[in-house]
């Protein structure tokens, strides 16, 4: 069941110790032209939660890193399906994930376009057992290229 991402549902999810998360949300460029006198390059990128009252509230990266030291174990795989999303995925690479999908840092994308990719890459997960990382990038390879819109993402993944 889809619900709204809070920094509240974030560190629950994370206390969970998940093998996987998927983020399906907005994100923006953290640069002068989107956030005028108040840019600070420092905070990296940010991706929209919500806060208690339902208002925007801008998660930066690097936040994100900090809540993410909270981990006791290592993330198979993370897809953040929000635009600008790119050093969000390195920000979960850095972390520990194993595998990272996200949306290029100059690319936008629509939500249907990112529901279509969702979709296929979770109709393969379910085809497929075992995810290790030569089965993982093969999988990847051969879904990437046969999807349109697979140029918009990138594809992280840590080595071995």
């Amino acid at each position: 069941m889809a619900v709204p991402a809070s920094l509240e549902k974030l560190s629950m999810c994370l206390d969970k110790n998940p093998l996987a998360i998927h983020f399906c949300g907005h994100g923006v460029r953290n640069n002068e032209e989107t956030f005028g006198i108040v840019y600070d390059e420092n905070e990296g990128d940010f991706l929209i939660l919500e806060d208690e009252f339902g208002a925007a509230y801008f998660m930066s990266s690097k936040n994100l890193e900090k809540l993410l030291t909270k981990l006791k174990n290592q993330l198979y795989f993370v897809f953040v399906a929000s635009c600008h999303s790119k050093i969000v995925g390195e920000v979960f690479l850095k972390a520990g994930a194993l595998h990272v999908i996200c949306v290029k840092r100059e690319e936008r994308i629509l939500d249907t376009a990112c529901q279509i990719f969702s979709k296929g890459i979770f109709s393969f997960f379910n085809k497929c057992i075992f995810l290790r990382n030569s089965n993982f990038l093969q999988f990847f390879s051969f879904f990437f290229n046969f999807q349109k819109i697979s140029s918009f993402f990138q594809l992280f993944t840590m080595p071995v």
